[in-house]
């Protein structure tokens, strides 16, 4: 147990015993038992020299003399053996830490898919995760992330903490922490015994102002790309057990399944909504663009031929939803497919921004938006010219804060329109409603400014 006999000897048995042991007075029980009986078994902690706790077998027995004998044990009643005399006790513990370990994690990974099994909140799913590797191992702190898609933000979205502990859930920049995103990325674990003396956290200050000094970080790979994290932090340094390890990943796996099936279950309880709701959407959308074009064309002819080309837009944006399962696409896409008609040899429209994902409503405004905007640059505008160039590009900062540009270079002076139609409204009033924002379009010597001001919140 780590003490030399020097500093045992005269000790109070208790020394060995756990602080919740002593409080209860279990030695005192032990001794009682012993002295009865014989002897008194148990399989509990213990503690051994300096707080480190292991699991033991023990078996205590009460030290008797005789007169014509030296000191020796029995496992009788003490009245039984003639002229003895007690002089102490005698403990022999075995230690089964891991054993006692490996029946804890078994257990735990059972109890836990049991849990699962009955869930359908992914977030209660993410918590029982969370708290039963934290308490199995008995970390200071457990949860798991997603990351977004370039790949350095983790959104942590459950954690549990031991008393006293702080939640880190949010947003944050594994960059800020040290080197190890590169090796979670190509699917390697990352095992961290101290912060402070390793090699890929040059600086270990903004992890140990967390709490973290000892580390874990088991990736969660989907088509060879890093998609979420499971992490147990110490506020100690930490020797991470390749048992440990492995009870981890199989928690991970659970839970990234069941949170999957639960998905998968609502996803097909939301198809037949979905398609009625998307049918319904639609027919509005059209209706409005044949009432508010046809009001405002000049000719029945000239009517006839904005509304197709409208109605086109509104089936070229159902396409790019209808290709990626209904939950939006990404913005290149988007983009790319609304001017494809506009794109040429000479690339006069480039495209530039990372990669963000839209939902449903979104695609459906950027759509038509873009749409108005490359009618009206090729009749009026850059493209109606042969120098005339147009920039679109978007930027999505930490927080989440969206802008998206369309910028007409070298094309003819445009003076703002006395004649507001349908889609000037479209321009002005009705995309940036999609994006929890703002829409905007100027008229400028050399052409058309058009931009989106917005959030994309839980994406």
């Amino acid at each position: 147990m780590g003490w030399t006999a020097k500093e045992a000897v005269g000790q109070h048995v208790s020394m060995f015993f756990t602080p919740e042991d002593v409080e209860t007075d279990r030695p005192r029980y032990e001794m009682s038992v012993a002295a009865s009986e014989g002897h008194a078994q148990d399989e509990r902690w213990h503690v051994a020299k300096g707080g480190r706790r292991f699991w033991a077998s023990g078996r205590m027995m009460p030290l008797v003399s005789r007169p014509e004998r030296d000191a020796l044990t029995v496992e009788k009643n003490l009245a039984n053996v003639t002229n003895a005399k007690q002089v102490g006790y005698l403990k022999i513990l075995r230690d089964r830490t891991g054993q006692r370990k490996e029946i804890l994690r078994q257990t735990a990974l059972l109890d836990l898919g049991n849990q699962l099994r009955d869930m359908l909140d992914e977030q209660e799913m993410a918590d029982l995760a969370a708290e039963t590797i934290a308490r199995t191992l008995d970390a200071s702190r457990a949860g798991h992330g997603y990351l977004d898609a370039t790949g350095s933000i983790i959104d942590i979205r459950a954690d549990w903490n031991a008393p006293g502990g702080q939640s880190i859930v949010g947003r944050h920049r594994y960059e800020t922490y040290g080197n190890f995103i590169e090796e979670l990325r190509g699917g390697g674990t990352v095992a961290m015994e101290d912060c402070r003396h390793n090699s890929m956290v040059p600086d270990p200050m903004p992890l140990e102002r967390i709490g973290i000094r000892g580390l874990l970080n088991v990736p969660l790979m989907e088509r060879g790309r890093l998609k979420a994290v499971m992490f147990v932090h110490d506020i100690r340094p930490r020797n991470w057990a390749d048992d440990e390890i492995r009870f981890v990943r199989g928690v991970a796996d659970r839970t990234y399944a069941a949170i999957d099936r639960a998905r998968s279950d609502a996803d097909r309880d939301l198809v037949m909504r979905e398609l009625a709701h998307r049918m319904k959407n639609v027919l509005t959308v059209a209706q409005v663009i044949a009432v508010q074009s046809l009001r405002h064309a000049p000719s029945l002819v000239e009517g006839r031929r904005v509304v197709t080309e409208r109605l086109g837009a509104l089936g070229r944006a159902q396409d790019i939803l209808t290709s990626r399962a209904a939950e939006g696409a990404c913005i290149r896409n988007v983009v790319e497919q609304a001017l494809a008609p506009y794109f040429s040899e000479n690339a006069r429209i480039t495209v530039g921004g990372p990669e963000v994902d839209l939902t449903g409503p979104q695609v459906l405004g950027l759509t038509l938006a873009l749409h108005e905007l490359g009618t009206n640059a090729g009749k009026y505008g850059a493209l109606s010219v042969p120098d005339g160039r147009i920039e679109v590009s978007w930027t999505l900062t930490f927080d989440r804060d969206f802008l998206f540009s369309w910028t007409e270079k070298d094309g003819p002076h445009i003076g703002i329109p006395s004649h507001k139609g349908f889609g000037m409204q479209i321009l002005n009033r009705v995309t940036g409603g999609y994006f929890n924002g703002t829409s905007d379009i100027e008229f400028k010597d050399k052409g058309v400014r058009f931009t989106i001001k917005g959030t994309l919140n839980g994406q």
